[in-house]
């Protein structure tokens, strides 16, 4: 388990660091140069395409359609994000919707792993990210119309996920540790005894 949870840790914790990093963006920035923000990312994007391509038909290190299947989406979604940065802009309240609704859904199975290593607090955990799932279906179905107050809820929205992701994730990686020593289970590897 010890393995499982350190490989996705850092994940996770990037995964906060960007949504912190977005919502500082929202709080601070005016939607003009957001629009120039969301235009090299869209050029950030399309790089990175180019180079999963090159990965797939150039290097061939192997079969694994992988860096395919990473390529399209960042392809389609750097062109989108370059070309139409207004775009983006509009749809801002769906999109932090989208981020919040999925992040609430990941906070869900968070809280429920919480309660498998024995947190007392895991109900609290879970009435939480169900309201932040809510919150998001709220965004998606409900629009907010004027872009400034999208981008202000929607900075204010990813910095309190930024905060709860790393705050579970801190959570869980203590929990672990006590499960280990409760259970007398040692980090290293395991030979068959015969």
């Amino acid at each position: 388990m010890r393995n499982f949870l350190q490989k996705c840790q850092r994940e996770i914790v990037f995964s906060a660091i960007l949504y912190a990093i977005l919502g500082i963006l929202l709080l601070v920035f005016n939607v003009k140069a957001l629009g120039t923000i969301i235009q090299v990312l869209g050029w950030i994007f399309i790089v990175y395409a180019i180079y999963n391509f090159y990965l797939y038909f150039v290097r061939r290190d192997s079969l694994s359609s992988g860096p395919l299947v990473i390529a399209i989406p960042f392809l389609l979604i750097g062109i989108v994000l370059a070309r139409n940065p207004g775009f983006v802009i509009s749809m801002s309240s769906i999109l932090i919707g989208i981020v919040v609704l999925f992040n609430g859904i990941v906070h869900i199975q968070t809280s429920l792993f919480q309660k498998d290593l024995g947190y007392t607090n895991w109900g609290l955990s879970l009435v939480y990210s169900i309201l932040i799932t809510i919150v998001g279906g709220i965004l998606i179905v409900n629009p907010i119309d004027t872009v400034s107050t999208v981008l202000k809820i929607g900075g204010i929205l990813l910095i309190i996920q930024a905060c709860s992701v790393l705050v579970s994730q801190h959570r869980i990686h203590k929990l672990s540790k006590e499960y280990d020593k409760e259970n007398n289970i040692v980090d290293g590897d395991f030979k068959d005894i015969k």
